[in-house]
């Protein structure tokens, strides 16, 4: 069984953040906002992997990554982490990632928008209609576009644990996407 937190980060704690665990095929959400509570979430889950929805890595130099235009490149559209209103967003997620890498907790920088691209998916409700018909059970009532997000960034990182994904990987960070196959 692979265990699997996706996180749809925000950029303040004041914010919601959506959560989601996927644990063999049932997956529960819920919305936090402080990075204390989002560290102990995590941790009290012992997850295989964490899929973050969030720039974990800033440019050398300007407000956009190699690995940013190398998405592009690839027809992914991604924001710059130093893109005015994204600083905070990046500054965030590099902190939180770092604190779970020391925890022992292995991190991956996911784009929810990209992986359903890659799937050929348009939309959230299908995204959640295509799991539900792959025996995958919602536990709880999704509450936002967060959660949403949050499980489409679990669903990258079991993909990822699966050998079904790509690392679009520059010298400024690596971003993970799905090969393209359907869901």
């Amino acid at each position: 069984m692979v265990k699997v937190i996706g996180v749809d980060l925000a950029g303040s704690e004041r914010r919601p953040t959506g959560l989601a665990l996927i644990d063999d095929k049932v997956i529960s959400c819920i919305t936090l906002h402080t990075d204390n509570e989002l560290m102990d979430y995590c941790l009290s889950r012992s997850p295989d992997l964490v899929a973050i929805d969030a720039p974990l890595t800033l440019p050398k130099r300007g407000i956009m990554r190699d690995v940013d235009r190398l998405m592009y490149k690839l027809g992914l559209k991604v924001l710059p982490p130093l893109f005015p209103g994204m600083a905070q967003l990046t500054l965030r997620g590099v902190k939180l990632s770092k604190e779970l890498r020391v925890k022992g907790i292995k991190v991956i920088e996911v784009h929810p928008r990209s992986t359903m691209r890659r799937l050929g998916i348009i939309s959230r409700i299908k995204f959640l209609t295509e799991l539900k018909d792959r025996g995958y059970l919602v536990l709880n009532n999704i509450r936002n576009v967060h959660e949403v997000d949050a499980i489409i960034a679990a669903y990258t990182g079991i993909l990822h644990l699966n050998g079904l994904t790509e690392r679009v990987k520059g010298e400024e960070g690596e971003i993970v996407i799905p090969i393209e196959v359907s869901i």
